[in-house]
């Protein structure tokens, strides 16, 4: 499954929001340097889908606030997994 979505790090707590357009906006508490954000994301997907942190690869935007991953071992319908 590939999955897009923006990321905001640096925040003051760590959730995920699904938006009016229909994008996942996670907040994490980690700075974007030194990779800090994404190490945090992959934990927080992997956490929040059940997969291992080992099926989560950053495809494309590892330096953007637009990511899309790939996520071995989930289904779409787990999306809402994210934001409950």
């Amino acid at each position: 499954m590939l999955l897009k979505l923006k990321v905001q790090p640096s925040s003051s707590r760590q959730r995920a929001v699904l938006m009016a357009d229909g994008t996942v906006k996670i907040y994490l508490n980690s700075p974007p340097e030194k990779n800090k954000a994404n190490t945090e994301l992959v934990r927080f997907i992997s956490e929040k889908l059940d997969v291992p942190r080992s099926s989560i690869e950053i495809v494309k935007g590892k330096t953007s606030s637009v990511k899309t991953l790939h996520i071995r071992g989930a289904e779409p319908p787990d999306i809402a997994r994210l934001t409950a």
